[in-house]
């Protein structure tokens, strides 16, 4: 008796490293798994990118940012630095101590490839150990804008690693991980010379105290909206660069809904505005000046009683009397 054993796609096998599934299957994401696939199953063969392209229905971006992925953990095999390389390395970076012009103002002026971003990194042991925190710190490898980014922090603007950790720490602990918000905070502290880990230390500070001051207004206005469009922060700001506390801003919400029973951040604003100009900084003081502006409004503006006016007397009236003491008297001695 003969047997034939029905292999069906069994009978075409590839192989696939342990490690893919071990190490890097929770933090590869599903493009990242279909073009190493798609890599393995064609073995030794020589393959286009425009073929994976059109297979995978994917950009050349994307094809480019996965395989650095790749290359990053081991998988697929880097080629190895040329001076070339490193001399572009050496041209992105440009300190701001040395009065040099920044031409490049994001990272997406820095036309760099994945295999120069990956040969960059290569070259430079701190810029390596910045990719190695960083990825513990998302918990994945960057992807290729975020490595982009990071050189240009580290290299275009000079910033040491501590620093660039702290600042992508603090926006990663307020739900803003998105390296382009990061990085656009970066750049606005980099311009205003805040460089250093004590002024980094105390901007972090002061906008802590004003995401707090914001929350508490945002929380009692009983807002809908938890991040306030940019004129109503821009306001909110102001109150808190003044100092005004939270305690008369309240209150002069409570005015508002009692004038026009609607809020109005430009009515709150008059109002906050007025009091901090008379040096009210309790509701108490305020009471006290709306009080006094009052009795003094009355005073000024109040109506007095004018007295009558005499009408001067005329010089003939005494005559015109007699005269007519004189006639009635003439007529009564008759009767």
């Amino acid at each position: 008796m003969n047997f034939t054993m029905q292999t069906g796609d069994w009978s075409s096998l590839f192989s696939v490293p342990t490690s893919v599934v071990d190490k890097y299957l929770d933090i590869a994401n599903l493009t990242q798994i279909k073009v190493l696939l798609y890599l393995l199953r064609h073995g030794n063969k020589n393959i286009s990118s425009d073929e994976i392209i059109k297979t995978l229905n994917i950009t050349e971006e994307i094809l480019n940012e996965t395989i650095l992925f790749w290359q990053q953990t081991g998988i697929l095999q880097s080629e190895n630095i040329n001076s070339k390389n490193i001399k572009i390395s050496e041209q992105t970076t440009q300190m701001k101590k040395n009065n040099i012009i920044v031409t490049q103002q994001s990272s997406s002026d820095m036309k760099l490839t994945p295999k120069e971003i990956l040969e960059i990194v290569s070259s430079s042991e701190d810029l390596s150990k910045l990719f190695q925190m960083v990825q513990q710190l998302l918990g994945r490898i960057p992807n290729f804008a975020e490595q982009r980014s990071l050189i240009w922090m580290h290299d275009h603007l000079g910033l040491k690693n501590d620093i660039i950790l702290t600042i992508l720490s603090y926006c990663h602990s307020i739900g803003k991980g998105n390296m382009a918000y990061a990085e656009k905070l970066i750049k606005d502290w980099w311009d205003k010379d805040i460089t250093t880990m004590q002024n980094v230390n105390n901007e972090i500070k002061r906008h802590e105290e004003r995401r707090t001051y914001t929350y508490k207004i945002v929380k009692y206005f009983s807002m809908e909206d938890k991040n306030p469009i940019p004129e109503r922060q821009a306001l909110i700001n102001s109150w808190e660069e003044r100092k005004i506390p939270l305690d008369l801003v309240f209150y002069a919400y409570e005015k508002t809904i009692g004038s026009i029973n609607t809020l109005s951040f430009g009515y709150i604003n008059k109002i906050l505005l007025n009091w901090y100009n008379a040096g009210c900084k309790t509701r108490e003081e305020v009471d006290k000046y709306n009080e006094d502006f009052k009795k003094n409004n009355i005073q000024q503006f109040k109506i007095k009683k004018r007295p009558k006016k005499e009408i001067p007397k005329s010089p003939m009236s005494d005559a015109y009397k007699s005269l007519t003491y004189n006639i009635d008297y003439s007529n009564n001695k008759e009767n």
